[in-house]
C-alpha cells in the first residue's frame, strides 16, 4: 500500500543530497530533504523537488509537513508551489 522511493543528487562519488518520498494510491507524501550545508546556493534542494514533481506526473496531490517555527522550509517551499491549509498536529513524547 505505501512505496518509498528516494532521489539522490551526488558530486565526486559522494551523496551530497537527498529527497525522500512516500507514494500511496491517492497521493504522494514529501518525507525528507536534506542538502549538504556547503550546497545551500547551488539551488540542489529545489533541482531535487523539480525531478521529484516531473518522476511523479501521475499523482494529483503532494503533501508534506514543516513545523510552524521552519519559516526557511515554508518560504522554500511557498516557492515551490505548495499551498499551505494551516492545519495543527501536535505531536507528544511520554518520556
Amino acid at each position: 500500500e505505501k512505496i518509498s522511493d528516494i532521489l539522490i543528487y551526488k558530486e565526486n562519488q559522494k551523496i551530497r543530497a537527498a529527497l525522500i518520498y512516500t507514494q500511496t494510491l491517492n497521493a504522494n507524501f514529501l518525507d525528507f530533504i536534506a542538502v549538504d550545508r556547503n550546497l545551500k546556493h547551488k539551488n540542489v534542494a529545489f533541482a531535487l523537488l523539480n525531478h521529484y514533481f516531473a518522476a511523479n506526473t501521475q499523482n494529483k496531490f503532494f503533501k508534506l509537513f514543516v513545523e510552524e517555527k521552519n519559516q526557511k522550509a515554508i518560504n522554500f517551499y511557498k516557492r515551490a508551489g505548495f499551498c499551505f491549509n494551516h492545519i495543527n498536529l501536535k505531536f507528544y513524547r511520554n518520556f
